[in-house]
């Protein structure tokens, strides 16, 4: 079976909008947040919103009549049936000539589009999760802004290659500790792949930062309770002299008061091959994890749970 089909995609063939809203909630968000990191190399001029939540953004229910006509809604929801998504999809479609398009691994969101005539990606869900799917996702919803006129230029995405080593120094470094990933700006949608990396296939908890920010709070809770605290910093060779600069000093301040620091260099030809190979590093980091914490990569019961109470209330 082919990884994904499309239908209705002809409707916005060239629509050109000058406003994206990306909604998209775990790992069906991700792919949103990479086209956002990553604008300025797709060739992107317009504005983009990343959603994760329910309805539309306030402004859109303000404004719907005037924004209709130049804003794209774009829903991802690998699962087809996840309640915030299909809540934004039905607040978009209450707007008069929205342009609306939609990728998803079947349920009601393929439903809902199907009904509508909306441009669709179907991704064949297989046996793999939303988060083992974020290039899947990335690639298509590349092709479909590229389609619409959003997008002048690609990007081809790298193979994975052997990270087992890399993994397995980053795995005995988190050990039973809880992970922080910090970052520059222009790298925290990858921090925040690592978090949910970790938090679902590892089932470990874990949580992002980035500089400048974290030097004006986050680096005082060093201080104290510093015994599960497991500190790594990802960082990229484009990334600004002065963050380099304090993510340096930030370093030898934590490493100094909790005895333990952890950086990752990402390596690649450019800063989208590079940034996808972190990608990379952090799934076989988190599978590792998971295997030596004896749980299964899989499945999530507790968010299981949650969504089977949520339909029945």
């Amino acid at each position: 079976m082919d990884i994904y089909q499309t239908k209705y995609l002809e409707k916005l063939k060239g629509s050109r909008p000058d406003r994206l809203i990306i909604c998209g909630m775990g790992g069906s968000g991700l792919p949103g947040e990479i086209i956002d990191t990553f604008k300025t190399e797709l060739g992107i001029t317009s504005e983009i919103t990343i959603w994760k939540d329910y309805g539309l953004p306030q402004d859109e229910a303000q404004s719907a009549k005037r924004k209709a006509q130049n804003t794209l809604y774009v829903f991802v929801s690998f699962s087809g049936d996840t309640e915030e998504t299909i809540s934004s999809l039905k607040a978009a479609l209450k707007i008069k000539n929205a342009k609306v398009a939609v990728i998803t691994g079947g349920g009601e969101l393929k439903k809902i589009a199907e009904t509508h005539k909306l441009p669709l990606a179907v991704i064949n869900r297989d046996s793999l999760t939303s988060r083992e799917a974020t290039a899947i996702m990335f690639t298509k919803l590349v092709e479909m802004l590229e389609s619409f006129g959003v997008i002048s230029r690609t990007l081809p995405i790298p193979k994975p290659k052997n990270y087992k080593k890399s993994a397995a120094n980053i795995m005995r470094f988190i050990d039973k500790g809880i992970p922080l990933m910090y970052t520059s700006h222009q790298l925290k949608s990858l921090a925040h792949i690592w978090k949910v990396l970790l938090n679902e296939t590892a089932k470990v908890p874990a949580f992002e930062n980035e500089l400048p920010e974290l030097d004006h709070n986050e680096i005082a809770s060093y201080e104290s309770r510093l015994a599960l605290l497991r500190p790594i910093f990802i960082e990229d060779p484009s990334d600004p002299p002065i963050i380099k600069k304090r993510a340096n000093l930030t370093k030898k301040i934590i490493k100094g008061l909790s005895g333990r620091t952890l950086v990752v260099k990402l390596s690649g030809k450019n800063r989208f091959e590079r940034f996808w190979n972190g990608v990379y590093l952090g799934e076989e980091t988190a599978t590792l994890l998971a295997a030596k914490e004896k749980v299964d990569p899989k499945r999530t019961k507790s968010i299981d749970t949650l969504k089977a109470w949520l339909k029945k209330r």
